[in-house]
């Protein structure tokens, strides 16, 4: 059952949320450029998501790469091209 308006936290504001984070549901709307608005559709069709899916994973895996930063980690890519593995280091810059 979806959360009541009263129960529901609005993200929607330019800034930041300052203050200690509550586990209330949040509700948004996102205006979106020409690409990231393609991107997010494609993904959709591709995995059969809804929006709110797509968003729910992006914010799961930024949320483990700033953890695993955070840990002194880092994000890699293993490729392999006929037979042969190249570990690639993925740079990010979320700030």
């Amino acid at each position: 059952m979806p959360a009541s308006p009263k129960e529901t936290e609005n993200l929607d504001e330019e800034s930041p949320p300052r203050g200690k984070s509550t586990n209330r549901p949040a509700r948004l709307s996102v205006n979106l450029g020409t690409g990231p608005a393609t991107a997010l559709r494609e993904l959709m069709e591709s995995k059969d998501i809804t929006a709110t899916e797509a968003i729910r994973r992006a914010i799961s895996v930024w949320k483990f790469i700033e953890d695993e930063q955070a840990r002194g980690n880092r994000i890699a890519v293993i490729e392999t091209a006929g037979g042969k593995q190249n570990v690639r280091e993925v740079l990010f810059h979320m700030e």
